[in-house]
């Protein structure tokens, strides 16, 4: 019994990373995918505030 329960986890846990790498890394309907388009922001944000920390 407890072996079943520990492959039944093992499974349901492949499952739900799967679900979520190709939920962040796979592009859906022509847009980028969740990741590139969190690294962009950062960029942008990033860009925006070196250059206001940079004014005296």
């Amino acid at each position: 019994m407890r072996k079943k329960q520990k492959g039944q986890s093992t499974v349901s846990y492949i499952i739900a990373t799967s679900v979520m790498v190709v939920a962040l890394f796979v592009p859906w309907g022509g847009q980028p995918s969740a990741v590139v388009q969190f690294l962009e922001g950062a960029r942008a944000l990033h860009a925006a505030s070196t250059y206001n920390l940079s004014l005296p």
